[in-house]
């Protein structure tokens, strides 16, 4: 007998056990078994996206079905579902029912209550999206549900991409495209070679139809710092390349150039208002006193920043096309196109050529010749060249100094559009390690058992500009002095800043420091006529370490750069009797050292830290990991002084 059987017949007993009342179906036998530590399984899911011309315009449909099994006790938690839609993305139908098995077959109980609402959303370069709300009744476990639902797609540059798996496994997973003869169809698929993936094409009554098929593909669970599902779950994005009508050739999505050309089209009459007095007064306040025209961008680049409030709001093609820079201007917020273009008019009236500029965050792992689509980008910028050098503007930035990019768009390309024909891709930098940087410069002193210190912290770019966006949401004297002991804390729970002076607060082109005096009590060890001081008081690298179990690649937001000096004064009486060994660890992407010396009666410790990655794969991990298993060993090293006799 095969351990699957003995499995099989194991759970049957226990559902015997239980009562006549719990009943559970052969297929939830089956996947129990297959998956034990799953809660829930997708039976199957199909996407089928029907395109047919229509005179001369194109009618695309999108059928999607699903149906789930739920194998935990916790099968409720799945009760609420949600189905998105907007105008480009029309809902026309939409079905969906619980499944229990009761009485050895399944009893459909149809949802009756479906809720609209509007779907706000964080993103960017969304439409008026919305979402219906609804409750599968009575989930429980050995239950299932189904969901159908059709999308009448209204813009043939915007088809959705399709996922074959979730975080759960995946029974079935159907891709189909049913396409009019007519119809040239391209398609990317991505993360798919792990899995297995069948496809096929077939001609039958003038149409042509494309089939992906996915079986038995497992699911993949998010990790703590794991790189955007986009990166590592498989999917399929499609775009329709042309179309035929009347013998001639339409097209629509066939290279960068038609991505290009239909992205000016949806731009090229905007700014038609005559800018207001007051836009064109403040241009003019903003640059009077600037002598050179990089000093210009600077100060318009940084206004907007400082006074143009983000809010992501769509609407139709409003969700692709920028609002009038005076309404912008006089509302005082807007979404990323809308700041783009806000700034691009200041600019022009400021006599300084930019360029608007398409491109996608970090979560999108492609490129414009592999996807020569609008899946390919969820954000607008500006660009700006001085010298032939182009400068990414991001005017939904805040603290951004103009040569650094956001930080979710280095390493990205960018499609600036110059003209009406003419574009160029450019990709945006990634900033190195040194220029994200944090010093920590500490002078102690040993008074009694407690370590009393005065430090000086400088950083620069990336680092002090997520320290500016937490701290201008603090309020109170109280919050702030908080925030400092939480984020600057040395050696133990004990550690506590007196007080703290800032200089270059909100600084946009200077480093931000801050200087404070703290102490640590009880933190000194004795024994006999020695003394014990562990000067490792900060273990920010040990936050680096990776589960064993992980299998996905991890992402930063910047490389980064730092160093710790430690000079602590040797008591008067007392004499080094141990430094621990210095240590040093070089790889591609990381770079370690710390060292001990004596100088003048005072010991200084020195530690850096480089990390030259924004992604670590999986073997980076296992040898980062290696190098912090020592670090951690060492960090437990102290120094001893010893009186002298």
């Amino acid at each position: 007998m095969t351990a699957v059987r003995c499995f099989i017949i194991f759970l049957i007993s226990l559902v015997t056990s239980i009562g006549a009342k719990a009943q559970f179906s052969e297929e939830y036998l089956k996947y129990k078994t297959m998956y034990p530590n799953e809660n829930k399984v997708c039976l199957s899911t199909t996407t089928n996206f029907n395109i047919s011309i229509v005179g001369a315009e194109l009618k695309i449909e999108e059928v999607f079905s699903e149906e789930n099994l739920y194998l935990g006790s916790n099968a409720n938690l799945f009760s609420e579902d949600e189905i998105s839609y907007s105008s480009f993305f029309d809902l026309k139908d939409l079905k969906a029912s619980s499944m229990n098995f009761v009485n050895g077959k399944y009893k459909e109980i149809p949802v009756k209550n479906f809720t609209h609402k509007d779907n706000l959303s964080t993103g960017v370069f969304h439409d008026d999206s919305k979402m219906v709300k609804f409750l599968y009744p009575k989930l429980e476990e050995g239950a299932k549900s189904k969901v159908y639902y059709i999308y009448s797609v209204k813009n043939p540059y915007i088809l959705a991409k399709s996922f074959f798996s979730f975080s759960y496994p995946t029974a079935v997973s159907n891709y189909i495209i049913t396409a009019d003869e007519g119809v040239e169809i391209a398609f990317n698929t991505f993360n798919t070679d792990s899995i297995n993936l069948k496809y096929s094409t077939e001609v039958k009554g003038g149409k042509k139809i494309y089939k992906w098929t996915a079986t038995d593909v497992k699911g993949i669970k998010q990790e703590t710092n794991s790189v955007g599902y986009n990166y590592y779950l498989p999917h399929i994005i499609p775009r329709i390349v042309s179309y035929k009508y009347k013998n001639k050739k339409i097209d629509v999505l066939n290279n960068i150039k038609d991505l290009h050309a239909w992205y000016y089209l949806l731009t090229k009459n905007i700014n038609q208002e005559k800018p207001e007095d007051k836009l064109v007064d403040l241009v003019s306040s903003l640059v009077n006193d600037k002598n050179t025209e990089f000093e210009k961008v600077k100060a318009l680049y940084y206004w907007v920043q400082q006074n143009i409030k983000y809010v992501a709001f769509e609407y139709e093609l409003g969700g692709y096309i920028p609002r009038e820079a005076n309404d912008i201007f006089n509302k005082k917020y807007g979404d990323c196109k809308d700041n783009a273009n806000l700034l691009k008019k200041m600019l022009e009236l400021a006599g300084i050529k930019s360029y608007l500029t398409w491109i996608g965050t970090r979560d999108l792992p492609y490129t414009y010749t592999e996807v020569p689509s609008p899946a390919n980008d969820n954000h607008m910028i500006l660009t700006y060249f001085a010298d032939s050098i182009p400068y990414f503007l991001d005017a939904t930035g805040r603290f951004n100094p103009i040569e650094i990019p956001s930080s979710f768009i280095q390493g990205k390309e960018a499609l600036i559009s110059l003209d009406s024909t003419h574009y160029l891709i450019k990709k945006v930098p990634i900033i190195n390690a040194q220029q994200n940087y944090i010093t920590d410069s500490v002078e102690l002193k040993i008074q009694n058992q407690n370590l009393i210190g005065n430090a000086l912290i400088k950083m620069n770019n990336y680092q002090k500009m997520d320290y500016f966006n937490f701290l201008e949401k603090i309020t109170s004297s109280a919050d702030l002095l908080d925030f400092y002991n939480l984020n600057f804390k040395k050696g133990n729970n004990k550690f506590l800043i007196k007080d703290f002076t800032e200089s270059n607060k909100y600084s946009y082109d200077n480093e931000f420091t801050i200087s404070y005096s703290f102490n640590i009590d009880n933190y000194i060890l004795s024994s006999g006529d020695e003394l014990y001081i562990n000067l490792n008081l900060n273990k920010h690298m040990l936050d680096l370490v990776s589960k064993k179990e992980d299998v996905l690649n991890k992402e930063y937001d910047f490389k980064q750069y730092r160093n710790y000096k430690f000079i602590i004064s040797i008591p008067e009486g007392y004499e080094v009797k141990y430094l621990p060994k210095p240590y040093n660890a070089k790889l591609d992407f990381f770079n370690c050292e710390l060292s001990y010396r004596v100088e003048s009666q005072k010991i200084i410790y020195e530690h850096t830290i480089e990390n030259n990655f924004l992604i670590l794969t999986k073997q980076n991990q296992t040898q980062l990991n290696t190098i912090l298993d020592e670090l951690k060993q060492i960090y437990n090293e102290s120094i001893v002084l010893k009186k002298i006799k």
